[in-house]
């Protein structure tokens, strides 16, 4: 529910369904349909309407098994929400007037007022005026009773643009102006935004001019204040894109140079048979042709020493593709773990944004409590300011702790190892993956978690190297996951990563399991050679996994092996030792 409120709406998920097993297990069907009605709430905030009716749905089943009316009535309202989402009004319609008929019996003045509003909002968009207003007064007038001010706001706006519509400036504007009045008195800034975007379009209208421009830049100001995530979607797809380009050129350069190479074999081995054939030769001819023998010595020393010269350039050549090769993988990898970190740094950013458009209006009462002369008020005013700005720097240093993360990870000069907690970088690297397949594709739905041994001594690795390695498998694992539950027939399956670890006998084992397809026998062999991928073209430069086996293997003195069953699934396994 903390991550709800706060939009984070991936980890939302990844708790509730944690919870929601755990309650299935335990019988708690109470819990079971709550969390079904609170896993609805956030795909319906994400814009995916008809996974939230099934939630919905399921949650309204258990509930009228329950025999918990209250619980119904909650579900309806939220299929009627979602189904006016979907643009279907007579099935919202249905939907609302069962939540209403439930709320009425219960007594449940709020719950009534908030199914009137939800009908008055459907008949408006159905063309309905007369009983959209007749829903909107009936609802004002409970919310009154009860004094709920943001509420009261919210449905002065809906009558004002119901007026709006309907060209009576007059009535639009005297709605609209309570409803700016309640909303700036208790910060409602959705409420402030609504309200002064009607009154900047009634003013317009009636050519009150300044007013009414007063009123946009009010509007404006409280849209702005709200992160815009096409604008950060739009920069990650401009750093993959970058990504993409630098991994197709590195290709481009590896196909060359690899054709370079069987070249040179070819010389090689040509070069070697012919000298093989003068030597046979000139055993031949033995004593006989002595001064031909020496010629012959002299012409194969030339031969081999012309080959050793090749092979020399080759290899040189070879060691700067290798080198160009790795930088392009690195790059790669970075541009994962950037879109991932860009998607998770938004949090801190939205609150500092908030608290800080929060504080500018604290500091405008401030000023006037100050002329006023009310000392408590201007205590009080800036215990709140002191409060916010500490947030601020809170949640600054949260997003300055992700950026140094990201710069620790992009660091190539220092190879040097040092004591390590294992299970915090496959925490971080886990969730910096999920996030990056978020970052790229608002479809990818996949369930994670990590089993971590609470006893894991600290262990002398390289963290950044260590760190690409668990980056490439778990985001191997995450797209073999998820293009199994895809091509899965089986409407349940779900895309699931799992990672461990283990302390077994001076050795840390690191385990990445998928629920993917598997890997087939005819070519599990090869996942570790150089250039092999089943990727696509231009979609992986199939260098990933021999460069994590290299890291493994020799800059740690570990192994990495693979256990992997068609149809079921793959495990990734890590062995470090842990050197005293």
């Amino acid at each position: 529910i903390s991550f709800a409120i706060r939009s984070n709406y991936e980890n939302a998920i990844d708790y509730f369904v944690r919870s929601l097993k755990i309650k299935e297990e335990i019988g708690d069907q109470t819990g079971v349909a709550n969390l079904l009605n609170n896993i609805g709430i956030i795909y319906e905030n994400q814009g995916d309407y008809q996974q939230a009716i099934g939630h919905y749905m399921k949650s309204m089943e258990i509930q009228q098994e329950l025999g918990n009316t209250k619980g119904m009535a909650n579900a309806l309202n939220n299929i009627g929400n979602s189904y006016y989402n979907l643009n279907e009004y007579i099935k919202a319609i249905d939907y609302h007037k069962r939540s209403l008929s439930l709320k009425e019996k219960l007594g449940d003045k709020k719950g009534i007022s908030e199914s009137l509003n939800n009908l008055g909002l459907v008949y408006q968009k159905q063309g309905a005026p007369t009983k959209a207003l007749d829903a909107f007064t009936k609802s004002l007038k409970i919310k009154e009773e009860f004094g709920d001010k943001q509420s009261i706001a919210n449905s002065l706006n809906n009558i004002g643009t119901l007026y709006l519509e309907q060209g009576n400036f007059k009535s639009a504007l005297a709605y609209s102006r309570r409803a700016l009045n309640i909303a700036r008195e208790v910060g409602a800034v959705a409420q402030t935004r609504d309200a002064a975007n009607s009154l900047w379009k009634i003013n317009k209208n009636s050519g009150n001019y300044k007013q009414g421009l007063e009123m946009y830049e009010l509007f404006v100001q409280m849209r702005d204040s709200i992160l815009n995530e096409k604008n950060v979607k739009e920069v990650i797809r401009q750093e993959y894109q970058y990504a993409y380009d630098k991994q197709a050129t590195a290709d481009s350069v590896a196909n060359a140079k690899a054709a370079e190479i069987k070249n040179a074999q070819i010389a090689r081995q040509q070069a070697e048979l012919k000298a093989k054939r003068n030597q046979q030769y000139g055993l031949f001819i033995g004593l006989v042709l002595m001064v031909i023998l020496a010629g012959s010595t002299y012409y194969r020393f030339q031969s081999k020493k012309k080959a050793n010269e090749v092979l020399h350039n080759t290899l040189d050549e070879l060691k700067a593709t290798q080198q160009q090769l790795i930088h392009a993988e690195k790059m790669a990898s970075l541009g994962e773990l950037t879109a991932g970190i860009a998607h998770e740094i938004q949090n801190p950013l939205n609150f500092v944004t908030n608290f800080s458009e929060v504080n500018r209006e604290l500091i405008a009462e401030l000023k006037e409590e100050i002329e006023n002369g009310n000392l408590e008020e201007v205590n009080a005013i800036a215990d709140d300011l002191a409060q916010n700005e500490e947030k601020i720097s809170h949640h600054g240093k949260r997003a300055d702790g992700i950026v140094k993360g990201m710069l620790q990870h992009s660091r190539t000069d220092s190879g040097q190892k040092e004591p390590t907690d294992l299970n915090a970088l496959a925490d971080e690297y886990l969730r910096l993956a999920y996030h990056g397949f978020r970052a790229r594709d608002k479809n990818f739905n996949a369930d994670f978690k990590l089993e971590a041994d609470k006893n894991l001594p600290k262990a002398n690795v390289v963290p950044q190297e260590i760190g690409r390695v668990l980056l490439n498998l778990i985001n191997n694992a995450f797209h073999a996951s998820y293009a199994g539950a895809l091509a899965s027939e089986a409407p349940n399956n779900t895309a699931l990563v799992t990672v461990s670890t283990k302390n077994l006998n001076n050795i840390i084992e690191i385990s990445i399991k998928d629920n993917g397809p598997g890997i087939p026998d005819e070519i599990r062999d090869k996942i570790f050679l150089p250039f092999f991928t089943t990727k696509p073209t231009g979609e992986g430069t199939g260098l990933g996994l021999s460069l994590s086996y290299d890291i493994i293997t020799k800059g740690h003195g570990g192994e990495i092996k693979v256990e992997s069953t068609v149809g079921e699934g793959t495990v990734f396994c890590i062995n470090i030792p842990l050197k005293k």
